[in-house]
């Protein structure tokens, strides 16, 4: 499976691992092909199959989950809450956007922009990347679905961890997921 940080519990509570990026292309092809559920998506080079996958419906991103809950032997993976992926994503602290954040910079204009890989971008306290920035990220709250952290799309002063709105649950070029 996708590799794992350690995030230490809020308020005491028990620690739980957290995927370290997104869930990526290559993982999710795994899923395709053990299960023949889904097409694998064609990867053109070794850094694009590490950027995360998109546009599928968090329908698929939870059957990733149960699939790798299955395969694992006995560790339970699903989508974070919002206040597990926002205690995680302030890394112990004040964390609010990382400096290399895949956002749209100041002065261009969106739209021309794409998810990229986690190799090379800067990490939280707890070694989570692309909290800020890459690709929203599916997370629930009291039974809604939400997606947090900004995107590729969107502009850097609205690049940060606070980001957040509703989500429908569709696929989208802008939306992936990690995997707690």
């Amino acid at each position: 499976g996708p590799r794992l940080a350690i995030v230490p519990g809020a308020g005491g509570g028990p620690a739980y691992g957290l995927t370290r990026s997104e869930v990526s292309i290559a993982n999710f092809n795994e899923f395709c092909t053990a299960t023949a559920s889904c097409s694998p998506k064609p990867i053109s080079d070794e850094d694009f199959a590490n950027a995360p996958i998109t546009g599928i419906s968090v329908a698929q991103a939870n059957a990733y989950a149960a699939w790798l809950s299955k395969a694992s032997g006995g560790y339970v993976y699903r989508l974070p809450t919002d206040a597990e992926w926002l205690h995680a994503a302030k890394g112990g602290g004040g964390f609010k956007q990382a400096d290399n954040s895949n956002c749209v910079p100041p002065g261009s204009q969106p739209g021309s922009g794409s998810p990229v890989s986690a190799k090379g971008k800067d990490a939280n306290p707890w070694g989570l990347v692309h909290m800020s920035g890459n690709v929203w990220e599916w997370v629930s709250s009291g039974g809604k679905l939400m997606v947090r952290g900004a995107s590729f799309n969107d502009y850097w002063s609205d690049c940060t961890i606070e980001a957040k709105r509703d989500d429908d649950g569709q696929p989208k070029k802008d939306v992936g997921f990690r995997v707690l």
